[in-house]
């Protein structure tokens, strides 16, 4: 017994080489809310996050937010 070594000693010189994957791919909030709208525009239905955007705490869907996306030909201003 007297000959039995720390197996954690031998393991003290590893060094980790650092975060691997794909951590220049983040998006800030802004970001998301942007591409979300833009979704939203080109008539799919995207989840919006609960909180303060939505004014409730579970996720919604756009459309039922926003309502429905204009369609092609459909000018704000009306009657144009």
């Amino acid at each position: 017994m007297a000959g039995k070594t720390n197996k954690k000693s031998k393991r003290s010189g590893y060094k980790s080489a650092g975060i691997v994957g794909t951590t220049g791919l983040r998006q800030t909030a802004s970001q998301k809310a942007h591409n979300r709208h833009l979704a939203w525009l080109a008539g799919k239905n995207p989840w919006l996050p609960g909180g303060t955007a939505t004014h409730t705490s579970k996720p919604v869907r756009a459309n039922d937010y926003w309502g429905r996306p204009p369609q092609p030909g459909f000018s704000w201003k009306g009657g144009e």
